[in-house]
């Protein structure tokens, strides 16, 4: 398994650098590789705020990812859940991944934002 950093995966969705574009699709299907949830996070950052994609443009780019044979999305049910909550809620995507961390893995989150807490106690 091979780690894919931000820039990697960003090249591989955008196909905005053509020769990086070829390399990282010639890279993914000869070896079997990884999006780390910090990896995801950054790159859902950068989709948002650099090249102002909506949340459906960047659910379905993780979709995509998702269906992409030789790459894994870590933790993939909380990713799906978090996602979820990143179309519905008005939460940032890491208060998404926290939200979906407890109601997958039962982690308990402590925060001082209304909004998540709401959504923590099944309030929204």
């Amino acid at each position: 398994m091979v780690l894919l950093d931000t820039n990697a995966v960003l090249r591989f969705i955008l196909s905005d650098v053509s020769r990086q574009h070829k390399a990282i699709v010639n890279f993914i299907s000869k070896n079997q590789s990884v999006i780390r949830l910090e990896v995801l996070i950054e790159m859902i950052f950068v989709l948002e705020k650099y090249y102002i994609k909506s949340r459906k443009e960047i659910a379905h780019i993780i979709f995509i990812l998702g269906k992409t044979k030789n790459l894994y999305i870590q933790y993939p049910r909380i990713v799906t859940k978090a996602i979820l909550y990143f179309l519905n809620e008005e939460l940032d995507i890491v208060d998404c991944i926290l939200c979906a961390f407890n109601a997958t893995m039962g982690y308990e989150v402590f925060t001082f934002d209304k909004e998540m807490n709401a959504l923590l106690k099944g309030k929204k």
